[in-house]
């Protein structure tokens, strides 16, 4: 299993903080995570003064490599033939194609399919297709969670919520951003608890964090999860 315990840190003018995993292996892996983070994956018994050297010498492509990531996860979709969208976890391809389907826009389980005439708008396709599924989504999550809490929305809506993946009402309603249908379904469920968990404890207090690791012990893994990976919700 990789390990950090020691948090071990290299540092480099081009790219900022690296950090170390230890894991067995005999080479070194260098990645670049969706936020620009540096991270190098390295045997347990390399010392780190010989690890700095390794990728001080792929100091330039880890350079590369961070800019076009960053990059990336700020840029818009362009809704051409190639492109990968995520769904419930997943990256699926798109295709422009004419499908024969009611729909401008259909996901047939392993690709997501365009019409070429819709692509000017594919960015309302798409959130028309999320929202959608979103509903179904945490509908029956929430559902199914709720009994099994304890807890009793008032309602359960699906909404644009910018930056916030959730929100509560004081009238005890739950509110989602419609992006959850990206997510995958573990970190769709904790986001769910969290709400509920507000409708009971309004603020983040010890008492708030606490019912939620009764109800969600890898929280913290959660939070981690969308740290890293929530910039790739963009459209």
């Amino acid at each position: 299993m990789p390990t950090n315990l020691q948090n071990e840190r290299l540092h480099f003018p081009q790219v900022g903080e690296v950090e170390v995993v230890r894991i067995k292996r005999k080479d070194i892996e260098l990645q670049v995570q969706p936020n620009g983070q540096c991270r190098v994956r390295a045997p347990l018994d390399l010392s780190l003064a010989d690890l700095s050297a390794l990728v001080e010498k792929r100091i330039t492509w880890l350079e590369a490599k961070q800019a076009i990531t960053t990059l990336n996860a700020r840029r818009p979709k362009e809704y051409v033939s190639g492109e990968s969208f995520w769904f419930q976890g997943d990256e699926h391809s798109l295709d422009l194609v004419k499908h024969g389907k009611r729909s401008n826009l259909v996901f047939d389980g392993r690709k997501f399919l365009l019409l070429p005439d819709a692509a000017s708008e594919g960015k309302k396709w798409f959130t028309q297709f999320y929202k959608r599924e979103a509903k179904e989504i945490v509908g029956k999550l929430v559902s199914k969670i709720s009994s099994r809490l304890g807890y009793s929305p008032t309602s359960v809506k699906i909404l644009e919520l910018g930056a916030r993946w959730g929100s509560c009402s004081k009238a005890g309603g739950v509110n989602f951003n419609w992006k959850l249908a990206m997510l995958p379904p573990r970190i769709v469920e904790y986001l769910i608890i969290h709400e509920l968990t507000h409708l009971d404890i309004p603020v983040h207090s010890p008492e708030f964090w606490r019912r939620v690791e009764i109800a969600y012990p890898e929280y913290r893994q959660a939070e981690a999860w969308l740290k890293e990976h929530g910039s790739k919700t963009t459209l």
